[in-house]
């Protein structure tokens, strides 16, 4: 009989539930979304900058999992508040307490836990449509990129199981602890805040600076590189959270106190209405803006990064082509390069774990080093290697002149040394 009176309610609601339950699943679906391309270590060694990717998404996980966490909690403040009243009759009609919290324990769970599953589906759909929509429009592969990545369905079911399961043992806890007339009359009292003029701007000023050092911090990501990013991710939220804690409590109360604006038509029942409920708005204004920043962040490196591909290409590489095979089809192709500055072949043979080049063409044309400031940042200048060169930076030098050749296994453990072109004949091997 209970069943079907929380039954009965949950259809009188049917609307309200329709959009707590779409507000889930695309929160799932944007989890999934992110999580499939933060877990997926293929993906981002390969289309990425190795560890300091994986540190960028961890931060980036976390930052959507406080996100999250705080629209749930919201949803579930919301779920709980359109349930009281129902509970509180059944409570009347001599349902026992530990009923009422089993129902709400199990109802919050089953909300949340088909949510989520539904979401994981959709999530998967959106990152194929989108994913695969912007590597085609942009023209670029993307190695070991998986629409559907299990790893990530699994975190993101543990993910929101465990915020659900918190959040049902929660209620349950407070069904308990609140009086039956208390639950009847709770949508009609107000969610006060309380807090004096002092306090409120001290949360401003504190917000303020909050925000200045997280914005600071991104600003300075040079300097600081990788320490910016747990710097504004800490700072940014909490500056975000106390700013619109303090501000709109403040210009709700002296809007209502501007008698000739507040008596206008229905302002003065929508600011009390906003009163009603402001510190759950609170929480959601301070999501709403952070994911505003992150989503103009996002557009910002995006419509940059295409105009930085030729300035990181030169930092990152000395040659922009480098062939390893001479027929008449390469040379028919290299041919039709247009504004070459230079360029340079040199024969080598492979024994064991040592190169070997011909130190004559290495005299008359020097392959390039590029030169690097005191941070290890490559700049677009460059050293000359020859022979004579090759004792200064041996490692370096032959590091990088060994990456350049068609080695590819082991090259850190190879070494390079110079021969005569009558040498390098004598040796065994094919000409590369």
């Amino acid at each position: 009989m209970l069943n079907k009176l929380a039954l009965a309610g949950i259809k009188n609601r049917l609307r309200d539930y329709i959009v707590l339950f779409s507000g889930l699943i695309i929160s799932s679906a944007i989890f999934y979304m992110f999580m499939a391309l933060a877990t997926n270590k293929s993906f981002i060694t390969n289309n990425a900058a190795g560890a300091n990717a994986k540190i960028v998404f961890m931060f980036g996980a976390i930052l959507l999992m406080v996100i999250t966490f705080v629209y749930v909690s919201y949803a579930n403040t919301f779920l709980l508040s359109m349930r009281k009243r129902d509970y509180a009759t059944f409570m009347m009609l001599g349902a026992k307490s530990s009923k009422i919290s089993q129902l709400i324990f199990v109802e919050t769970l089953i909300i949340g836990v088909v949510a989520t599953v539904i979401g994981a589906v959709v999530g998967v759909g959106l990152t194929a449509g989108v994913g695969n929509a912007l590597i085609k429009m942009i023209g670029v592969s993307a190695g070991n990129f998986s629409a559907f990545y299990f790893p990530a369905i699994i975190d993101t079911l543990i993910f929101f199981i465990v915020i659900f399961f918190l959040a049902a043992l929660v209620n349950a806890s407070k069904m308990r602890q609140t009086p039956i007339l208390e639950l009847l009359h709770s949508n009609q009292t107000p969610t006060r805040n309380k807090a004096k003029w002092g306090v409120q701007l001290l949360q401003t000023i504190v917000g303020l600076i909050s925000l200045a050092v997280g914005y600071w911090a991104m600003a300075a990501i040079e300097t600081l590189q990788l320490l910016s990013i747990p710097i504004a991710l800490l700072t940014i939220v909490i500056g975000s959270y106390l700013l619109f804690n303090a501000v709109v409590i403040v210009v709700i109360n002296l809007l209502k106190r501007n008698v000739k604006f507040a008596n206008k038509g229905l302002r003065n029942f929508t600011l009390s209405q906003l009163s009603f409920r402001v510190h759950s708005y609170t929480m959601i204004l301070s999501v709403v803006s952070i994911l505003f920043a992150l989503a103009l962040g996002a557009i910002t490196v995006g419509m940059n990064f295409k105009s930085q591909i030729p300035e990181i290409t030169s930092r990152s590489a000395t040659y922009d082509v480098v062939t390893h095979t001479h027929n008449q089809k390469m040379n028919q192709l290299t041919d039709q390069l247009t504004g070459v500055k230079s360029s340079a072949t040199h024969e080598y043979k492979v024994e064991g774990n040592t190169v070997y080049f011909i130190g004559s063409e290495f005299d008359k044309s020097p392959m390039l080093y590029p030169k690097r400031d005191s941070k290890g940042m490559a700049i677009n200048k460059y050293e000359k290697i020859t022979p004579a060169t090759l004792s200064e930076k041996p490692e370096s030098y032959s590091y990088e002149v060994i990456r350049l050749t068609n080695v590819k296994n082991d090259t850190a453990n190879h070494q390079m040394k110079f021969v005569t072109q009558a040498e390098l004949n004598q040796m065994s091997g094919a000409t590369q």
